[in-house]
């Protein structure tokens, strides 16, 4: 667990023992979850953030309609629930672990005590996690660019080019086909089509979860 909470970006800046000391007097604790079970259910409040420790877990849309959208996909030493957590919303998602999960759970009011002294590294916490909410912000705001875009084409591109570290390096997605077509807002017959058209042409190559983007 220490060595994922170091690569965090809650937890930059801070040693090993600060973070042990942060977790400890915010009441964190551990809760596994089994592939397919749901950590909270759409219109709940959330009172605490999670870190994902081992697994991934993905946040759902569900309409009344039975339609489902993905919204988010959460790996391993990424931030959930945090932007819930300070609004005290009733939550837009479900998030459903994807496979068997381990997650580090905080709560509110650990993270923000009403009454005595802060510790300096709590608060550099504080600053991390209102970092963290800003960069939640830009990357929706990507995502609804996607979203609004009428060609698929156009949409598969702008993902893979803002998911690529560099132009023609490999690098791997974390969804799968299902879940990138439900993050795009495609149907997935639709997606494979557009994915070997964009390869025949030379402008990405793909192989499973891998691409590279020209």
């Amino acid at each position: 667990m220490q060595r994922i909470l170091e690569k965090t970006a809650l937890f930059y800046g801070l040693t090993g023992a600060e973070i042990e000391g942060v977790v400890s007097s915010a009441g964190g604790m551990v809760r596994r979850y089994e592939a397919g079970e749901v950590l909270w259910h759409q219109g709940e409040v959330v009172a605490s953030l999670g870190i994902v420790l081992r697994g991934a877990v993905e946040a759902m849309a569900y309409s009344r309609d039975g339609g489902a959208e993905l919204v988010a996909h959460h790996g391993a030493g990424q931030v959930v629930g945090d932007v819930l957590m300070a609004s005290h919303s009733p939550s837009p998602v479900t998030l459903v672990a994807r496979q068997d999960t381990e997650m580090l759970l905080l709560p509110m009011e650990g993270l923000y005590p009403m009454a005595g002294e802060v510790s300096t590294s709590l608060r550099q916490v504080q600053r991390n996690l209102l970092a963290e909410t800003g960069e939640k912000f830009w990357q929706q705001r990507r995502r609804i660019a996607y979203l609004v875009e009428p060609r698929l084409r156009q949409r598969v591109l702008r993902y893979l080019r803002d998911e690529a570290p560099a132009a023609g390096a490999w690098f791997t997605l974390p969804l799968d086909r299902q879940g990138m077509a439900r993050f795009l807002g495609a149907d997935r017959s639709a997606l494979s089509r557009v994915l070997s058209q964009l390869r025949n042409e030379g402008l990405i190559g793909y192989r499973k979860s891998e691409f590279w983007v020209k």
